[in-house]
């Protein structure tokens, strides 16, 4: 009973985000037999052909792994209920998927993660930007009605870089860094959110806050929407050259008149912070895949109960298709031009074969 009551006081003396991280814990290792996920070998309703879309098929025995097989009459091509789908060719049980999406949506390192699933720490490196690409998606609707908008800085991080493009600012090797380069230019993040809880977080190049940074992104803006946010000029201009109706904060710059504010938008950034401090620091080339996860996050949270959010990222990962292999993860591009900041100073990656 004293044992008990010890447990208890400790439980209660844990803050909200480190009891749902614990029971987060249990339900990672929980095995799931109450009936809630439905087994990727478990024989679902196959409507029409994954090929040609017809509704003539059949069932046609089953794969080497023992999955379901069909038949479409038409185009007479067999497939399963992974054929075309994310987890083509995949390798990993049902279960440890299960726990790898977990783990992402836990923010846990890739060591938790290779702890918890089994996996090297190398194979979740690779699987993880693989679900970051299924999620590009995630942001591909338009916003429209009251729109909050603000942008947030981020410094140009090299983490996973073998040779930088410029040296370490105050490093005892490179003494003189300091004048061999101006101040580093941050990464610009046009952040916006409407009423219907669309959200767009998205880089906008690098330098300071500018009408053309938001002008990028101006497709995903409604005609008839009205702009929410601070009383900025480049805002102003934006609003301005599209015909939006704008909206500044006036009542000690946190809301509007009529009561609107941008604490969506806020929430945001404080939701990017946090994973940077999680993370020690996130890769530019990885970047927007993180700010994807974290509107994924947001809609999950916002429409889903919490112990099914790995059942619904599976789901939602399920339908796409696979868009990269491992060599290619580390191929992606960079969201801005290191060249045009950093070539000129002829150091690190950039430096002369002279050097």
């Amino acid at each position: 009973m004293e044992k008990e009551m010890i447990n208890r006081e400790w439980v209660d003396s844990l803050s909200i985000f480190e009891r749902d991280l614990l029971k987060a814990y249990l339900d990672i290792g929980r095995d799931r037999t109450d009936g809630t996920a439905p087994m990727i070998d478990e024989t679902l309703k196959i409507r029409e052909c994954v090929h040609c879309k017809s509704r003539k098929i059949i069932c046609y025995g089953h794969s080497a792994k023992g999955r379901q097989r069909y038949l479409c009459k038409d185009c007479r091509r067999t497939f399963t209920i992974v054929t075309k789908s994310f987890f083509k060719n995949s390798r990993i049980s049902y279960e440890t998927w299960l726990k790898l999406l977990e783990c992402e949506l836990l923010n846990l390192s890739l060591k938790e993660t290779s702890y918890q699933t089994g996996l090297s720490v190398t194979s979740c490196f690779y699987l993880r930007h693989k679900i970051y690409k299924a999620l590009e998606d995630v942001q591909s609707r338009h916003l429209s009605g009251n729109v909050e908008l603000d942008t947030t800085f981020l410094d140009i991080g090299f983490k996973g870089f073998k040779i930088t493009p410029r040296p370490i600012k105050g490093s005892k090797k490179n003494p003189k860094a300091d004048i061999l380069f101006d101040k580093d230019p941050q990464i610009c993040i046009s952040t916006a959110a409407d009423e219907t809880g669309q959200i767009l977080f998205l880089i906008s190049d690098y330098g300071g806050e500018s009408s053309k940074k938001y002008q990028l992104h101006i497709s995903r803006y409604d005609q008839n929407c009205r702009i929410i946010s601070d009383d900025s000029s480049f805002i102003r201009k934006f609003c301005r050259n599209n015909h939006f109706r704008s909206t500044p904060l006036t009542e000690g710059y946190h809301k509007t008149r009529d009561g609107r504010h941008i604490s969506d938008v806020n929430s945001l950034h404080s939701d990017l912070k946090e994973l940077i401090r999680r993370k020690r620091g996130l890769g530019l080339r990885h970047l927007q895949g993180y700010l994807n996860l974290i509107v994924f996050k947001r809609r999950l949270t916002s429409s889903i109960e919490r112990k099914l959010h790995d059942l619904t990222s599976y789901g939602y990962i399920k339908v796409k298709e696979k868009l990269l292999n491992n060599r290619d993860i580390c191929k992606i591009p960079y969201p801005i031009s290191l060249s045009d900041i950093y070539e000129r100073y002829h150091y690190g990656m950039y430096a002369s074969p002279t050097q």
